[in-house]
């Protein structure tokens, strides 16, 4: 999409506000371009940082493992709260990083709650964090700092599945072009999974919107 497509894209009311944006930052450039260069800087920045989410969001898509979750997952709140509380206090995935990958997965079908689990128990603690925290303040505090991390996600797990029958639990994300190009189906003739993703055209193409 280049961005002559992008302005015209969506509502009067979007194009104007996308038109203001790039007026904005033609004026900062020209008015101030060491601070836009530096902006520039930490925007790419964050674009690395959240780039392992978007990547895992995307080929969970396009490789049919999000079907499978939401399968696996749906009535089965307690078990899976506790495993994404566990999963998400162990693994090294960030706050910011597991934006994209909660998006993918609540696009897909997965229920809110294990997802809240395993989103509030990852950045508290991961095994770089466990590491630092154990060299610092020692093994005890580390251990403790994880279990507490596992705790807080299982609590706002089973928090958010006891409001399950609330409208923001049901439908959790927001109504807008990025987020509606999430976990569509894409045309994907085979609906199975397939962690080749490489291997089939259609799923790559997949791999190529859901990223974008």
């Amino acid at each position: 999409m280049t961005l002559a497509e992008t302005l015209r894209g969506g509502s009067p009311r979007s194009r104007l506000v996308r038109l203001v944006l790039v007026a904005a930052l033609g004026a900062g450039v020209l008015l101030a371009p060491e601070q836009a260069f530096a902006t520039a800087g930490f925007v790419a920045s964050g674009i690395v940082g959240v780039a392992p989410g978007i990547l895992l969001a995307a080929w969970i898509a396009a490789s049919g493992a999000s079907d499978r979750v939401a399968d696996m997952i749906r009535g089965r709140t307690m078990p899976t709260v506790l495993l994404a509380a566990g999963v998400g206090a162990l693994i090294p995935v960030c706050g910011i990083t597991v934006l994209p990958l909660m998006a993918g997965l609540l696009a897909a079908g997965v229920p809110l709650a294990p997802v809240m689990a395993f989103w509030l128990s990852s950045p508290v603690t991961g095994p770089p964090m466990f590491a630092a925290t154990a060299a610092t303040l020692g093994w005890e505090f580390a251990v403790g700092k994880t279990f507490a991390a596992m705790g807080l996600g299982v609590f706002g797990g089973l928090v958010t599945a006891a409001l399950r029958e609330t409208p923001w639990t049901r439908d959790p994300l927001r109504r807008n072009g990025v987020v509606g190009s999430l976990g569509r189906p894409c045309g994907m003739r085979d609906a199975a999974f397939r962690p080749a993703i490489w291997a089939d055209p259609e799923r790559r193409a997949r791999f190529g919107r859901e990223t974008w």
